[in-house]
């Protein structure tokens, strides 16, 4: 799914959520100069691979905290976790980077991505971009939840 084709789809799901756009934003430091509303409820998301490059993990968290990925490591368990390559991100979740979202899980036609959500955002509405890094759209974290657990990734919400 594209930008157009994943808002369609929220909408025909029924799933609540409001939509900025904005000029694209490729970091951390973009967003926060950005005149974006709710900031601090933008999320990340980290694209991992483990050692040998056979599992991969999708991390969601607010955009301000920190992870520890030698940490994350244990707890998921996973070897030594890593940045994906562009490549494997591209293939897998059909995104550019900056625009890593959850809602790519979605693309993950192999379903060999297990997805991790930070607890903190349960109960939550959070920010994240749809597909681009051009828009970003806010909806209640349960109701993301509950679009991408029929798709068949393993997801996981653990305290990071």
């Amino acid at each position: 799914m594209n930008k157009a084709e994943i808002l369609q789809y929220l909408t025909d799901k029924q799933i609540p959520f409001t939509k900025y756009e904005h000029e694209p934003i490729f970091s951390v430091e973009e967003g926060d100069k950005s005149n974006l509303p709710n900031r601090e409820k933008v999320i990340r998301n980290l694209f991992l691979c483990d050692a040998k490059k056979k599992n991969f993990y999708l991390v969601s968290l607010f955009v301000h905290k920190n992870i520890n990925l030698k940490e994350l490591s244990e707890k998921i368990p996973s070897k030594r976790l890593s940045f994906a390559k562009q490549e494997a991100m591209e293939q897998m979740l059909e995104v550019k980077p900056g625009s890593v979202t959850p809602l790519a899980i979605l693309n993950n036609k192999d379903k060999n991505i297990l997805m991790i959500f930070d607890s903190e955002l349960q109960n939550q509405t959070i920010g994240m971009h749809p597909m681009e890094n051009t828009a970003t759209v806010f909806l209640k974290f349960e109701d993301l939840y509950t679009l991408l657990l029929p798709h068949g990734n393993e997801i996981r919400i653990i305290d990071l």
